[in-house]
C-alpha cells in the first residue's frame, strides 16, 4: 500500500483527506483484482458444463495458494497490471462484475475479510472527523471503501475485542441503516469426537479409523486435540 502520512496537530486535515483518498484507491482496487478474476473463473466454469463442488474446491484452494495451483499468484498480476487506471474505472467496474457474478452464481454474493485483528492495531493514519482525539484503524477505512459494494461482508478474526470491531462497523454503518450488521460469536470448534471423527475420515483411507491403530489414533485425537479445525489440520 502506498506510504501513508502520520496525522499531527500540524497538517491533520491535510494528511486524513490524503490518507483516505489513497486508502480507498488501494482497497477498491483491491476488491478489483478479487471481482475480476472470480468472474473470470466463474464464466469459465459455467463454458465448461455448470458450476460444481469441484469448481468451490477449487477456487477456495486458488485463494489460499495460488502460486501453487497455478504457478502464479493471479490476484497480485492483477494488481500490478491494473495499478494504473484511474479509480473510477475499478468503481464501475466492480459494480459490473458483481452484477455479472451474482447472475452466474444465481445468488448474491457472500465476501469474508479475514484476520481483521490484524486491521485494528495502527491508528495512526486515521481519526474522527468530528473528534481529533478519536482515532480509528484502518478496517474502519476498508469498510468505508467497500460498504457499498458489498452488502453481505463478513468480518472475521482470531484474539479479536469484539467492542473494537463493534465500534469500527458501528461508526461506518449505523447512521445509514442501525440493523445493517450483528455480532456472531463461532469458534468453529469440534464439540463431539464423532464431528472430529468424521473430520477425520476426509483425510484418512476409508476404513482406516475402524482399524485398531485408526482406534488409538481417534481417541487420542478426541481427547488432545478438541477444539479449532486448525489443531487437527495441523497435525
Amino acid at each position: 500500500m502506498p506510504r501513508l502520512q502520520k496525522i499531527t496537530d500540524g497538517n491533520r486535515d491535510e494528511a486524513l483527506r490524503y490518507n483516505r483518498n489513497k486508502a480507498r484507491r488501494r482497497f477498491l482496487l483491491l476488491l478489483y483484482a478479487r471481482y475480476f478474476c472470480f468472474r473470470v473463473f466463474l464464466q469459465s466454469a459455467v463454458a465448461t458444463g455448470g458450476i460444481t463442488d469441484y469448481h468451490k474446491l477449487r477456487w477456495l484452494l486458488i485463494q489460499i495458494a495460488p502460486e501453487t495451483l497455478l504457478n502464479s499468484d493471479i490476484f497480485l498480476d492483477c494488481l500490478r497490471l491494473a495499478g494504473g487506471a484511474p479509480t473510477s474505472y475499478f468503481e464501475k467496474a466492480i459494480t459490473e462484475d458483481s452484477r455479472l457474478i451474482n447472475q452466474l452464481l444465481q445468488s448474491t454474493l457472500v465476501c469474508v475479510l479475514d484476520e481483521a485483528q490484524l486491521l485494528t492495531k495502527d491508528s495512526d493514519y486515521f481519526q474522527s472527523e468530528t473528534d481529533p482525539e478519536q482515532r480509528r484503524p484502518i478496517l474502519r477505512e476498508i469498510l468505508r471503501s467497500w460498504r457499498s459494494r458489498l452488502p453481505n461482508l463478513i468480518v472475521s478474526g482470531t484474539g479479536i475485542s469484539m467492542q473494537e470491531v463493534g465500534n469500527v462497523i458501528t461508526s461506518v454503518v449505523a447512521k445509514e441503516r442501525p440493523d445493517r450488521f450483528e455480532t456472531v460469536t463461532e469458534i468453529g470448534g469440534f464439540d463431539d469426537e464423532d464431528g472430529q471423527r468424521a473430520y477425520l475420515e476426509e483425510y484418512l483411507p476409508h476404513g482406516y479409523l475402524d482399524t485398531s491403530e485408526g482406534k488409538e489414533i481417534a481417541s487420542r485425537v478426541g481427547y488432545w486435540l478438541r477444539g479449532r479445525f486448525v489443531f487437527n489440520a495441523a497435525v
